[in-house]
């Protein structure tokens, strides 16, 4: 499997959180659940941002060098974890309902520039990287890749 279809992957189950979290949040009236269901998001978006800051961008930086792309995908990923932090923070409900209503924009932005700018760009540049780096990505996140699909397995239990 190649890495930007694991990530794409990755990117259509976080628009259905990010689409539940939009219908719901604005009705939410207690600061504690806003910032519960931040801190969830969080922990999700943190585990594939550090898989593209660890595995992906290294090796288009080695192509492309730090500036341009990479450095405004990193900037975002930054951006969207300082605003889950100050979510964590936020004792106000509509001021936690602002963060994470602008922190889910910021992610939907952010994954429009991969899925047009950044990933092509991967694709054409790390063309026989893809697989390796798909390999990766399934052993960060415990599954294993067979050419039949992807197999969940147990924190590499047998499958």
């Amino acid at each position: 499997m190649r890495i930007i279809d694991a990530l794409l992957g990755e990117h259509g189950a976080f628009y259905a959180i990010f689409n539940d979290l939009e219908r719901d949040v604005p009705g939410m009236q207690e600061a504690a659940a806003i910032r519960a269901a931040g801190a969830t998001l969080g922990a999700a978006l943190a585990t594939h941002a550090a898989i593209e800051n660890e595995v992906l961008f290294p090796e288009l930086e080695r192509r492309v060098g730090p500036d341009g792309p990479l450095a405004v995908m990193r900037y975002e990923h930054d951006q969207i974890e300082d605003g889950l932090a100050r979510l964590a923070r936020c004792g106000d409900a509509a001021a936690a309902r602002g963060l994470l209503l602008g922190t889910l924009a910021t992610a939907r932005e952010h994954f429009a520039k991969e899925e047009n700018i950044l990933f092509p760009l991967a694709a054409q540049l790390l063309e026989q990287e893809m697989e390796r780096l798909g390999d990766l990505w399934a052993e960060r996140r415990g599954v294993v890749v067979r050419p039949q699909g992807v197999h969940a397995c147990a924190h590499g239990g047998a499958c």
